[in-house]
């Protein structure tokens, strides 16, 4: 089986090393390739323009999602689990909404992931409002998708 880092330089990107005096120990995602399939773990993303609004940041950061699922690959139908992480007191009903809005936008209603969506006291980065981590599974071939309804 292969492993691979994406991204291992990710903390110098943001300046962590000089506001903490450590190096960081995280990447921006791992690729590990089977036989069948790869899976991709994606460390949390959040917008790189803190001046966005809630669904704007969140389209910021799918489209870099999709990006990075599209340099080793694969395509935002892949994701199958995201987690969104929003900033008190900033998951209201207009922001949950545009979360959603902005969703709809990259995510196709036949291959939806399985999702949470969390309030937490703050985020890492100032001015951020949104942050999204996930995975996917890129098949060697074509997907083929059932849906249960129960």
């Amino acid at each position: 089986m292969k492993k691979t880092i994406i991204n291992p330089n990710a903390g110098e990107r943001i300046g962590y090393a000089e506001r903490t005096g450590t190096e960081p120990a995280y990447a921006e995602g791992v690729v590990v390739e089977t036989p069948t399939h790869k899976r991709v773990f994606l460390a949390g993303l959040t917008s790189r323009d803190p001046d966005l609004d809630m669904e704007g940041q969140t389209r910021d950061v799918l489209e870099q999602l999709q990006a990075d699922l599209e340099a080793v690959g694969g395509e935002v139908d892949d994701v199958v689990r995201v987690r969104v992480y929003v900033r008190e007191p900033h998951l209201n009903e207009a922001n949950f909404e545009a979360i959603h809005e902005a969703r709809g936008e990259f995510f196709d209603s036949h291959h939806y992931p399985a999702s949470t969506l969390v309030e937490v006291s703050d985020l890492v980065r100032e001015g951020k409002l949104v942050e999204i981590d996930s995975e996917a599974v890129i098949p060697n071939d074509e997907w083929e998708v059932e849906t249960l309804d129960e």
